[in-house]
């Protein structure tokens, strides 16, 4: 996380988080905001309004063993896995 003062009114703030869930997952989160103070800085307390946005993006390695068993060459790139029927989820 990273912020800086523009100046007594504004700040620009910075998020980036990287999350490795073990082998085959992982996930990455990056996000910018413009803050704005609604009131002086030098007071105790002072509300702001914040615009920015972000991407979040996550990946699963479904051909590695540790997230769906030893299923061998069954699923190359790109394959679509659907639930068996009978197992209760449903799209």
């Amino acid at each position: 996380s990273w912020l800086f003062d523009l100046n007594d009114r504004t700040s620009v703030e910075a998020q980036g988080t990287y999350l490795d869930r073990g082998a085959g997952t992982d996930a990455v989160s990056v996000s910018g905001s413009l803050l704005i103070n609604l009131l002086p800085a030098p007071m105790r307390i002072v509300p702001y309004a914040a615009v920015g946005g972000g991407v979040y993006r996550t990946s699963f390695d479904l051909a590695n063993p540790a997230l769906l068993g030893a299923i061998g060459a069954g699923l190359g790139p790109g394959s679509v896995v659907c639930p068996a029927p009978g197992t209760g989820l449903a799209y």
